[in-house]
């Protein structure tokens, strides 16, 4: 019998061999182990706050070895980066691919986490659609889970929808603005008329057809220039009056203070109260005529006096100006 034999460095080029042929089944043909690496490390990353890099260590334990649960995780990171539709996506997917495995606490966990992030999106649901239906495109991109009765939910801001028919004619278009929490309901109706366009325009976001009448811009500059000349008049007058009993008040103090007959003091005593109650009077009334005026000025629209010859906001100047004028010197004196 014939004996074959090894020599050192032969055989330990075998055993060499012989673990690289067992290691390799290891390292590459063991997804699962791979997925675990990637979703520790995911975990890591999560809890020190790195979001994105903890989500794409997500998406790689997914790929190697996609498995429900780590849906989960990779939904949560899209909720703290502010993709909350694409964490409800990923949510909803959790709960229907685990819900034989799930008990009842952990669903509710998670119901708890999707009744928080419907409250930062919106919702479009369609109430009615022709029967000829075949596409329905939001924002430009075709959105397969939207339906009769189904939701579609959307970030919150301006959106565009429309929808197609089976030889790509477009049966309705809209834009609508959504807010967070808001559900938008679009009733299509069975009797659309197709719009003349072309497949390519209607898979874009169509910005080649008005919908419906203009929007008139609000302006809240509407009162005519008189109101507010007006009272810009009455706020000069009471402020002329003002003047005229102020002075006047203090004329009499100052007489009262010359006088040394006893019953003139009494006399000059009784006036000067009366106008100086009168002073006070009118500086409520000047200050709420002023307060008046420039509230006015906000809401007044001046563009309308260029069709006169003259200003119509001094209109009144010239009638109350001077005869405020004269009302004060008239107190006066």
């Amino acid at each position: 019998m014939r004996v074959f034999s090894l020599t050192p460095f032969a055989a330990a080029a075998v055993l060499i061999t012989c673990l690289a042929v067992l290691h390799r089944p290891c390292a590459a043909g063991d997804p699962k182990s791979e997925s675990k690496k990637y979703f520790q490390k995911g975990i890591s990353l999560y809890n020190q706050g790195a979001i994105e890099e903890a989500l794409g260590q997500f998406h790689k334990a997914f790929v190697a070895f996609p498995h429900w649960k780590i849906r989960k995780n990779i939904g949560l990171c899209y909720m703290q980066l502010g993709d909350n539709v694409l964490a409800l996506q990923e949510l909803y997917t959790y709960l229907d691919e685990g819900k034989s495995e799930l008990s009842e606490k952990e669903k509710q966990t998670v119901m708890n986490v999707i009744f928080e992030v419907l409250e930062k999106v919106g919702i479009i649901r369609f109430t009615m659609l022709p029967s000829d239906t075949t596409k329905i495109v939001i924002d430009g991109q075709p959105s397969p889970d939207a339906g009769y009765g189904k939701d579609v939910y959307v970030e919150p801001g301006l959106h565009v929808i429309s929808v197609l028919n089976d030889k790509d004619e477009l049966l309705y278009r809209e834009e609508v603005t959504i807010n967070a929490g808001d559900q938008k309901e679009i009733d299509v109706g069975a009797s659309v008329s197709t719009y003349k366009s072309s497949p390519e325009e209607t898979s874009q976001i169509p910005t080649w057809q008005e919908v419906g009448p203009p929007k008139k811009k609000k302006n809240l500059k509407v009162l005519h220039p008189a109101v507010f000349g007006v009272a810009v008049s009455l706020s000069v007058a009471s402020l002329g009056t003002l003047i005229g009993t102020g002075i006047k008040a203090f004329m009499i103090n100052k007489d009262y203070k010359n006088t040394s007959s006893t019953e003139k003091q009494d006399d000059l005593k009784a006036e000067g109260q009366k106008y100086q109650l009168l002073t006070n009077a009118f500086v409520g009334v000047a200050a709420g005529f002023a307060a008046v005026s420039l509230v006015l000025f906000f809401f007044t629209d001046f563009s309308k006096g260029k069709k006169k010859e003259t200003e119509p906001v001094l209109t009144f100047m010239p009638q109350l100006g001077p005869s405020s004028a004269a009302l004060g010197l008239r107190l006066m004196y």
